[in-house]
């Protein structure tokens, strides 16, 4: 666990602080469709893939990771499972950064690299 300028985050890959600027390459719907869906987003021990239909499905370590995301009140909304054990509902805040997009939320960050 590590903490980031006051706001405690941990990611896959790493810790990120909410700073302006990445505030303001903070993902829509629209763009998170066009930067995130169809790709696979990566992080050590997983990856995940977004379909357009609102589902995700994807690998932690060995386990099967699937859900379902939507996005309310501008911000990306998902539930799901991994290996079949209910993980919390959950909206966050999507962050474009270069080849890596960071989904913030509810004091955590998780940071993935994104391969189209």
């Amino acid at each position: 666990v590590a903490l980031c300028a006051g706001l405690a985050v941990v990611g896959p890959i790493g810790c990120v602080d909410m700073s302006d600027a990445q505030q303001r390459n903070t993902l829509d719907e629209a763009e998170f469709r066009a930067e995130v869906v169809g790709a696979r987003l990566v992080w050590e021990g997983g990856e995940t893939r977004y379909a357009a239909d609102g589902t995700f499905t994807g690998l932690t370590g060995a386990k099967v990771l699937q859900g379902e995301r939507a996005f309310k009140d501008g911000k990306y909304c998902r539930s799901g499972s991994i290996d079949g054990t209910a993980f919390p509902y959950a909206c966050e805040t999507v962050i474009l950064e270069g080849k890596t997009r960071t989904f913030v939320g509810q004091g955590k960050a998780y940071i993935y690299s994104i391969r189209k």
